[in-house]
C-alpha cells in the first residue's frame, strides 16, 4: 500500500493547493465532510425540525450536546491526518494553518467576551465559535499556502 502522492490525483482541496494530493489528505477531506455534515443536520434538527424545549430535560441536554460531539470526530480526523500524511511539509503547512485559525478564534472570543463584559455588545452564541473557527481556517490556510507556493 503506497501512501505517496500521485500526480494525477486532484481531489477535493486541490484548488487550494493544486498538485498531487495523498490518500491522507483525501481520506482526511471525506471525513471532515461527514463529520461536519452530521454537526450540521443535527443543528438544523434540534433548532428547526424538533420542538426541543416540549422534551424532558435530559432529552433537551442530550440533543444540544450531540453536536457538540462531532467536533470530537474533527479533532480525531485532524490529528490522524497529521499523523498520516507522508509528506511532512503538508504536514507543516495544515499545523500553522490550524494554529493560526485556533489563535484568531481565541484572540476574536476573548475580544468579543470583553466587549460584552465592559461595553454591553451583544451576546455571541459560543455554540458558533466551531463556525468561527472554520471561517477562520479558510482565511489561513489559503494565506498560508499563498505564501509558500
Amino acid at each position: 500500500m503506497n501512501d505517496s502522492p500521485s500526480v494525477s490525483s486532484r481531489w477535493l482541496g486541490g484548488f487550494i493547493c493544486p498538485g498531487p494530493v495523498s490518500k491522507a489528505s483525501k481520506r482526511y477531506v471525506a471525513s471532515i465532510m461527514i463529520w461536519m455534515g452530521i454537526y450540521v443536520a443535527l443543528v438544523v434538527l434540534i433548532s428547526w425540525v424538533i420542538d426541543i424545549h416540549a422534551l424532558p430535560l435530559w432529552a433537551q441536554v442530550g440533543a444540544a450536546i450531540l453536536p457538540a460531539l462531532t467536533i470530537g470526530g474533527v479533532i480525531h480526523e485532524l490529528l490522524r491526518y497529521l499523523t498520516t500524511e507522508p509528506d511532512e511539509f503538508q504536514r507543516m503547512l495544515m499545523t500553522r494553518a490550524v494554529l493560526l485559525a485556533m489563535g484568531v478564534t481565541f484572540f476574536v472570543a476573548t475580544v468579543w467576551g470583553f466587549l460584552e463584559f465592559y461595553v454591553r455588545a451583544p451576546h455571541f452564541p459560543t455554540g458558533l465559535i466551531m463556525a468561527l473557527f472554520w471561517g477562520a481556517f479558510g482565511f489561513t490556510n489559503t494565506w498560508v499556502r499563498w505564501r509558500y507556493r
